[in-house]
């Protein structure tokens, strides 16, 4: 058996060298780190391309604009970080830009740095970035727009810088967590619903150069305690619902440049107790939209300058606190033109003061008057006696109802008057003012106040 052992040994190593010793050789360890799979040539070895590849640098998303010249920003890009910074400049061009929906529901998203090489936000460009929680916006920025930070709900600061000129619509929508805006006054129009629903908004500072605040701007800010003017705002409109419901509101003074305030502007301010309308400027005849300011409650003084236009139906619907209404200008208030009884504050409050002074005897009605408005004194209990000077030739319908008061009415002119139940003055019938006493019964009792007057014998 020995022996054939060693047969068998010597036949094998004869094999090995007849065929080479590689063929003899160990098998290579699978696990070794070849050349070939750490550069990633083949890209099929363990640790190929994917572990040698150089890191993707984070960077926000650009695009080149159309003039070639400029870049807008698009989006979050690479980046995943909360705290973002814009760039001011992508291969030496400047970015110009934030384009519409960049950010658009990026909820991580805590704060933003803006560069001044910025001129435009787009729409929706922040909608929805529920954790920012402040922006700054540069001056060079010109327009804000349309819902661009619109349900930013924890966005508790917002600088807007000097030279930004509009707000769009809805930019602001439902930012809860406002408490407080300055609009400067490089800005001319507050778009509309630019700040509806920011429940917890407590402080406006609308700047001089505003000219317009759109429908619903602050529709249901019901903290809002404090919508501060400049003294020489250039405010032309304040738009429908605009501050509707804003109930912690408790005084308001219409800027004296405004010319149209829309329908139901103040409705419902159930906190609002004083109301101020200085005299207009030269170039303002303010009007007064319906329902402007039906239901506010607790409304207790009114003030009324001259340049007031017109108050629209039901103005005043529901005032029903009010105490005193404050004119300075006798011409003026003459020419109101009320639409209803419940546009005019007096036939709530009852109490007419002309210079701080209650009016009772009204004779003072100036000789440059031509007409007498529909309403006029409606519900005035403080009156006893009126004089009608000779230069009024119409008087509207009811201008003196339900002034408990009155004794007697005094015609300067006693002759060529005529009423008629239309206001065109068609069908009319001959009146005679001769008696003070019976004038009494033309113009405050059922049978004629509800007519128009018209004096001929003046024409």
């Amino acid at each position: 058996m020995k022996k054939l052992l060693i047969a068998l040994l010597a036949l094998s190593s004869t094999l090995c060298l007849a065929f080479g010793l590689s063929a003899c050789a160990p098998a290579p360890d699978s696990t070794s780190d070849g050349n070939n799979t750490q550069q990633g040539d083949s890209g099929t070895g363990t640790g190929g391309t994917e572990n040698n590849d150089p890191p993707v640098a984070k960077a926000l998303a650009y695009e080149l604009n159309t003039d070639g010249l400029t870049y807008t920003c698009t989006g979050l890009g690479t980046v995943t970080e909360t705290e973002i910074t814009i760039d001011a400049q992508v291969d030496g061009k400047p970015v110009t830009a934030i384009g519409s929906h960049a950010f658009g529901f990026s909820e991580d998203i805590t704060s933003v740095t803006i560069p001044s090489s910025v001129t435009s936000i787009g729409a929706r460009a922040f909608n929805g970035c529920k954790s920012l929680a402040s922006v700054t916006i540069p001056s060079n920025v010109s327009s804000i727009g349309d819902s661009a930070f619109e349900g930013c709900i924890n966005l508790a600061s917002v600088t807007i810088n000097n030279g930004v000129t509009s707000i769009g619509v809805e930019a602001f929508y439902n930012c809860i967590a406002l408490t407080e805006i300055s609009i400067p006054d490089s800005v001319t129009t507050i778009d509309r619903w630019a700040f509806e629903g920011c429940l917890n908004l407590e402080r406006v500072d609308i700047g001089k150069g505003v000219t317009a605040i759109g429908e619903n701007a602050f529709d249901g800010c019901a903290k809002l305690s404090a919508i501060n003017f400049a003294d020489d705002s250039a405010l032309d409109s304040i738009g429908q619902y605009a501050f509707r419901g804003c109930n912690a509101l408790t005084e308001i003074t219409i800027p004296a440049a405004v010319n149209t305030v829309g329908d139901a502007a103040f409705y419902g301010c159930k906190g609002l107790l004083t109301l101020n309308i200085p005299d207009r400027t030269e170039t303002a005849s303010t009007s007064f939209g319906i329902s402007t300011f039906e239901d506010c409650s607790n409304l207790d003084k009114v003030t009324i300058g001259k340049g007031v236009a017109s108050f629209g139906t039901t103005a005043f619907k529901g005032c029903k606190k009010l105490k005193s209404v404050y004119m300075y200008d006798m011409t003026a208030w003459c020419l109101i033109d009320f639409a209803t009884y419940d546009a005019n504050p007096l036939y709530f409050a009852h109490s007419l003061y002309f210079n701080d002074l209650p009016v009772t005897v009204l004779d003072n009605i100036p000789q440059d008057v031509t007409e007498i408005k529909s309403f006029a004194f409606i519900g005035c209990t403080t009156i006893t006696s009126v004089t009608i000077p000779a230069s009024v030739t119409a008087i509207g319908s009811k201008p003196f109802r339900d002034c408990d008061n009155l004794q007697t009415i005094t015609f300067e002119n006693k002759t060529g008057w005529k009423v008629s139940a239309k206001e065109d003055m068609s069908s009319p019938t001959a009146v005679n003012v001769d008696d003070p006493v019976q004038n009494k019964t033309y113009l405050t009792t059922h049978k004629y106040y509800k007519y128009y007057w018209k004096c001929e014998a003046a024409e």
